[in-house]
């Protein structure tokens, strides 16, 4: 799979992939529905003008669904 630019989500169209980046900051049961867990994902978008933007993502996903992760690489590819 290849990455490509980010899209904004209005633009996106049925049967595109994406993938979310953000650190998770909750994990809770889904008041909606106990089979699922609640998820909310915050990113930090910094250096905008009127200080930092935090934007948070919240998905519903089954209990048992299988999330990839990644860890945080500096430039010299040592783990942050």
């Amino acid at each position: 799979m290849r990455f490509g630019g980010a899209v904004a989500a209005d633009n996106l169209a049925s049967g595109r992939t994406v993938v979310v980046d953000g650190q998770v900051t909750e994990v809770s049961p889904d008041p909606a529905d106990p089979g699922r867990i609640r998820i909310v994902l915050t990113r930090t978008l910094a250096g905008l003008e009127d200080g930092p933007d935090e934007r948070a993502v919240i998905l519903s996903v089954p209990a048992d669904m299988k999330l990839a992760t990644a860890q945080p690489f500096d430039e010299d590819d040592n783990p942050l």
